[in-house]
Order: C-alpha cells, then structure tokens, then sequence
C-alpha cells in the first residue's frame, strides 16, 4: 500500500526527506446524511506543517464530494477550522468533522484559537521518538479505517497445543481486538488484548491454505505473531 496521497506544505521541497516519525493522525468524522444513526470515522495521517486545505482535498476526492461545498470544524464543537492554517495549529484537537457550509458558502462560528508556544513545545517533546521506537507502517492512503464496529470469530493457531482455540478478532475504529470467544473453555484464556492499527506491522493470507492468515504486532517486548484461520476464505 503506498503513503498518505497529501500534498505537502509548499516549504517541502520535492527532493527532501520526509519524517514520517512526525505524522500526526487525524480522526474526522463523516455523516454525509443527517439521518444516519453512525457517523463513520476516518484516520487521515498528515505531517505537522500539513494545510487543512490539503487535509480537506484528501478527504473529499477519496469520497467524490465536491470540495467547495463542505469544511472541517474541531468535532463537538462549533470552532470551525481556518482552512489555511497547518495541522499542528489545532494543538492537542485531534477529533475533527466535516460538515457542510453554510448557504453563503461561509462559516459564522468562531475559528480556532492557536495553541500557546509552551503546547508546541510540550507536543514535540512527545512526538520526539527515540532510536527504540518501531518505524511507523506503511498503511495509510486508499484503505481509511472506518469507526464502525465489526468481530469476526477465528480459529488462533498456537504452536505445541492441540485444537481449535476461537477467538473473536473484532476492528473498532483505529484498534483491534483479540477476544475470548463465548464458548471458551475454563481452561482458556479470558485475557482480552487490544492494539492501535499503527502497531501492526504486517498481515498476510497464507496463499496455501487461503483461509489462514498471519497478524504480526509491535510490542514494546518485542513482536507478537498471531496465527488465525477464518471461517471462509472470504472472511480471511
């Protein structure tokens, strides 16, 4: 999969490196039809010195909207977003909407108020990442992770044991989490783990045995490798 399709802040040259240690990712909620019960939710990574303009582009081509009809405001509240202002001049909001303008093709809430020195400071001194820290994965661009829930029951291949061992792999938005099923044993696990989709460093179906498929995990301890089978090829 390739790399978030942002364009850059103009100041980045074209043979410049990118730190993608940097990104800062983004949740934007997305109800198209006010009378939809779940509003879905997009994970669009971008760079600190991104414009909301180019964050705005991304979104909408990817969903055939039509750009001069809707903005970004921070979710929740009535702050809308000034379009040429840069992601990190939010601050620590990293929860955003897209709505609709106005019939004038303008917005009448306050904008938002840009962040102290002092909480540029405090926010670099988290994003800074050491020589320990995992690279971030590659896997942001034309598969966005949506915040609707969905579990699928799988089998968990563990070496050295005999059996199926179901496990519920359910996706929540930007985690997912592996859960006992409800028809564990006693002497099964009851332990729930959950990881941030960032964590994930790579997930293969076994071309084999088709329904398999190997989930590998970065943990701060190492990796984690988890073995599934899906109950059909298509699941998998």
């Amino acid at each position: 999969m390739g790399l978030p399709n942002l364009r850059l802040n103009n100041n980045t040259s074209k043979g410049s490196a990118v730190d993608f240690t940097n990104q800062i990712f983004l949740r934007v909620r997305v109800t198209l039809n006010p009378n939809e019960e779940v509003a879905h939710t997009t994970t669009v990574p971008a760079l600190a010195n991104t414009p909301f303009q180019n964050v705005l582009e991304s979104i909408c081509r990817k969903r055939k909207l039509d750009i001069n009809k809707y903005t970004l405001k921070i979710a929740d509240t009535d702050k809308y977003i000034n379009m040429e202002k840069t992601v990190e001049s939010i601050g620590s909001a990293k929860e955003l909407a897209l709505v609709e303008k106005s019939t004038n093709g303008t917005s009448t809430a306050p904008e938002v108020t840009p962040p102290s020195p002092t909480a540029f400071k405090d926010r670099n001194l988290v994003r800074r990442r050491t020589l320990n820290d995992p690279p971030q994965p590659l896997y942001f661009s034309s598969n966005e992770f949506m915040s609707v829930y969905k579990k699928y029951t799988v089998n968990r291949k563990i070496p050295m044991f005999v059996g199926r061992h179901e496990r519920v792999l359910a996706i929540d938005g930007d985690y997912i989490h592996i859960m006992p099923s409800e028809t564990r044993t006693m002497f099964e696990s009851v332990k729930t783990s959950s990881y941030h989709i960032t964590s994930v460093m790579s997930c293969k179906v076994n071309k084999k045995a088709p329904a398999n498929f190997k989930l590998v995990i970065y943990r701060d301890s190492g990796t984690k490798t988890y073995d599934f089978e899906a109950e059909s090829t298509k699941l998998a």
